[in-house]
């Protein structure tokens, strides 16, 4: 994770707390997600708060491109590159040590957890 990402991340799980109890007024999210913006060039973002597995405040910044002006939504898709590595491998971990599956387990191709579901045959050389 960049330093500007973890900024962003220790800024808005710094505000969160107080204003979590109130999902209508959020207050410091708004200056605090401009100002970051401003500072580290950042063209939009999208911001989720979420609580107890619920949504308390989504909002989008900004524009997802800047020629055509096309702005950012709550729902808008970014592409999360090498950012999704570490938090697939936390997740496996965290089901490894409730033994839900051992770091063995095979994910894709026959007698596998998913089997032959999802993907396209011929699997990758090992995936039989």
């Amino acid at each position: 994770m960049t330093a500007p990402c973890k900024l962003l991340l220790c800024l808005l799980c710094s505000l969160a707390p107080g204003l979590l109890s109130n999902a209508q007024s959020l207050p410091g999210i708004d200056d605090s997600v401009h100002a970051f913006m401003q500072h580290y060039h950042v063209p939009g973002i999208a911001v989720v708060v979420t609580r107890n597995g619920e949504i308390v405040y989504a909002k989008g910044y900004g524009y997802a491109d800047t020629s055509l002006k096309t702005a950012i939504t709550p729902n808008s898709l970014f592409r999360l590159a090498s950012v999704s590595k570490p938090i697939t491998a936390t997740a496996i971990l965290k089901l490894v040590e409730e033994k839900k599956l051992t770091l063995n387990d095979r994910v894709f191709g026959p007698g596998s957890i998913l089997g032959t579901q999802y993907g396209h045959p011929p699997y990758a050389t090992g995936v039989q």
